[in-house]
């Protein structure tokens, strides 16, 4: 089997972009205040309490975590059983 270690590297580097991202705008935007980026794209800082648009936003926290490991879970399976060669689906599920 090969080496997971740089599809692991690259979701411990995906999730501190995130997260540093989210430390900019937390520290950078005011709350609900339009930020133009280009005269077609501009940004807002909101929250969503949900997925996708606070879908299943009803369910709670624990729901919601419940959910997010039922969906790791599936891509953890998908990706153990995708064969070392399709280089591409592994980085997709990293």
């Amino acid at each position: 089997m090969k080496s997971w270690s740089p599809y692991a590297l690259l979701v411990v580097a995906a999730i501190a972009l995130d997260q540093w991202i989210k430390q900019l705008v937390e520290n950078g935007l005011a709350f609900q205040e339009k930020v133009d980026l280009l005269p077609f794209l501009a940004l807002f800082r909101t929250y969503n309490t949900g997925i996708a648009f606070s879908m299943f936003s009803s369910f709670g926290d624990t729901g919601l975590v419940i959910i997010a490991a039922l969906v790791v879970a599936f891509v953890l399976y998908l990706a153990v059983r995708t064969p070392a060669g399709h280089v591409i689906a592994r980085i997709g599920f990293a």
